[in-house]
This record gives structure tokens, C-alpha cells and sequence, in this order.
């Protein structure tokens, strides 16, 4: 005999989601804002340590990117970076960072019911302001990795950047359930691709000029936002 409640349960843990993944910067707001402003505060006062910049130009080499490693921060207290994203991060205004259109969109996602996925190599401390002021659902960003209060320059897990974005993705498809061939993604570098190619409506939004060239090739949708 068959129970009605297994039934429904079982019918809804088969039941798929769509989704809509955004990456942050270049694409929700203007090109490296948030990495600019923090680099450029530490710059400033000169709060970056000699082996955290040869470790950076090192690892940098090594991957052959320079967006591809959080070395620079190494030696920094933590304490000290919290300060700064709170500075610069705290109560983030719509109006001065993101565009209508982007908002827009978002919205447009959130009233068909898809998930809402932001997905970007940004500090996790810095990410999750705007992941809370825009309602994500879900947030997945850099997290910094601390030691004794001093952050070493790694991350904990995989860095969102890259191949490593659609890695991310397609995991986070088989925990969520999320139907890929029916969600969208948007993101502006060349980089994103990797995570573009794998969701069924990818558009490129303010693309720089090899993402741009790669689109038009593969007939994807182009928006600039900003």
C-alpha cells in the first residue's frame, strides 16, 4: 500500500528548478569594483607585505592570470580587512551601483520563480552585501582563508573564477536540482564562458572584447547594462 505523503515527497524531490546565475563584477556592477576598491584602500596605506606580492606574481605565472589568485591579501590581519569592506560595503546603495536594467532582470527571474544565484570570485565578505541588498537566494564567492586572525593569501575551497565557476555550477546543479538547459547565466569576461557554455540561455552582459567576439560566434545574447 502506498502513502500519500511519500508519494508527494518523492514527486517533489524529481520536480527541477531553473535558475539564474549572475557573476558580480563587470556584470551587476562597473568592471572590478570591488577588488579595485579594496586593493586601492591597501595601496593607499600601504598595507600590502612584499611576500604577498611575489607570492601573487608567482601563483599569477603559475595559472597564467592575474585574476586567478587572492595572494596579494597574505599577511594582512583579518581584522583590519573586515574594517575596510565595512567601510566601503556597508549598507550597499542600488541607485550607485547597479543599474536598472540590471535590476530589472533580476527581478524578472525572481517573479518566474527561478533560483537566484550570484556566483563570483569576489571576497565572500564583500559578495554577501550585495547578495542580502539584491535577495539572492544563494551566494557563492571567494572565501578568504584566515590563520591565527592573518589572512595567508589562499582560499577555502575552490576560487569562482574561470573553469573553476563551472565546476562550481554543475555541483551546485546536482545538489539544488537545477534543470541547466533551461537557466540563464550572464557574466562580461572571457572567463565566464566556461560557465556560460553550460546553462541553456547564456548572455554576455558588457563583454569585453574576447567574450564579445566569442558570443557573436556562438549566437549568443549581448546586453550592456552600464
Amino acid at each position: 500500500m502506498l502513502i500519500p505523503g511519500f508519494i508527494s515527497l518523492r514527486r517533489k524531490k524529481m520536480a527541477r528548478i531553473e535558475a539564474a546565475i549572475f557573476d558580480l563584477d563587470g556584470t551587476l556592477i562597473p568592471r572590478n569594483s570591488t577588488e579595485k576598491i579594496i586593493v586601492r584602500h591597501f595601496v593607499k596605506n600601504l598595507s600590502f607585505s612584499l611576500s604577498g606580492i611575489l607570492l601573487y606574481l608567482l601563483e599569477s605565472a603559475r595559472y597564467k592570470d592575474f585574476k586567478s589568485s587572492k595572494a596579494y591579501y597574505h599577511g594582512i590581519k583579518y581584522f583590519t580587512f573586515l574594517n575596510v569592506i565595512n567601510k566601503y560595503f556597508s549598507g550597499v546603495p542600488l541607485n550607485e551601483w547597479i543599474s536598472e536594467k540590471a535590476i530589472h532582470e533580476i527581478e524578472r527571474h525572481r517573479e518566474a520563480g527561478r533560483k537566484l544565484i550570484l556566483l563570483t570570485g569576489a571576497p565572500e565578505e564583500a559578495a554577501t552585501r550585495f547578495g542580502k541588498v539584491l535577495k539572492f537566494d544563494l551566494v557563492v564567492s571567494a572565501k578568504i582563508k584566515v590563520v591565527n586572525g592573518v589572512i595567508t593569501g589562499k582560499t577555502e575551497g575552490p576560487h569562482p573564477y574561470g573553469k573553476k565557476k563551472r565546476e562550481i555550477l554543475i555541483k551546485l546543479s546536482e545538489y539544488h536540482n537545477i534543470d541547466l538547459n533551461n537557466s540563464y547565466g550572464y557574466g562580461d569576461s572571457f572567463a565566464d564562458r566556461f560557465f556560460l557554455n553550460i546553462v541553456g540561455n547564456p548572455v554576455a552582459v558588457n563583454p569585453d572584447k574576447k567574450l564579445k567576439r566569442y558570443a557573436v560566434h556562438k549566437g549568443w545574447k549581448i546586453v550592456y547594462w552600464f
